[in-house]
């Protein structure tokens, strides 16, 4: 896992009071949440071998397409995971989410968990799960770093035409979609 961390700049956001939080707590809520719910699982062929055989007659067969293949699922693992946070520059209480917060700046510890074997990034607001972006389009691909360079990524209400096909988080047990 690669942390990337930066310096405030930016000026996005949105609504709903909260408590920022401290990044340490933050960056850690957001990698457990995202390795565990938010990502989706990394698919993948393995051809078990059969116990009889050594490894080089199993790489023969799986070269020659002899041995059934499994398709599996797990969860993505630290080391399929880059993670960048970077204090933001909001301009209400409600860091990042809806549009009911108090009129006044404020400086939220964003996180943003990329994984590129499912091809999909999570964007966290003071811990809280904000959305996903699907990294399978390009133009959102583009965006989405061109955001983290800057530090000033898409609010939850701006996410859905910033990143096409931006996806909310799914309610959690509070309805937060976070642990």
């Amino acid at each position: 896992m690669k942390v990337n961390s930066t310096s405030p700049v930016g000026d996005s956001c949105g609504a709903a009071p909260m408590n920022v939080g401290d990044p340490i707590s933050n960056l850690a809520r957001a990698v457990v949440h995202a390795r565990i719910h938010a990502l989706p699982s990394i698919r993948f062929q393995s051809a078990p071998c059969p116990p009889d055989t050594t490894n080089n007659e199993c790489r023969k067969r799986v070269a020659a397409g002899t041995l059934p293949t499994i398709t599996e699922e797990k969860r993505s693992s630290q080391e399929n995971l880059d993670v960048y946070m970077f204090p933001q520059i909001c301009d209400s209480t409600a860091p990042g989410f809806g549009d009911a917060g108090s009129a006044s700046i404020r400086k939220t510890n964003t996180v943003v968990v990329v994984c590129d074997r499912c091809h999909t990034a999570a964007v966290y607001f003071a811990g809280q799960h904000a959305y996903n972006v699907d990294l399978t389009d390009e133009v959102n691909q583009n965006r989405l770093y061109g955001d983290i360079q800057d530090r000033m990524v898409a609010s939850q209400a701006d996410a859905l035409w910033r990143y096409r096909q931006a996806s909310p988080p799914e309610p959690g047990p509070e309805g937060s979609g976070s642990p």
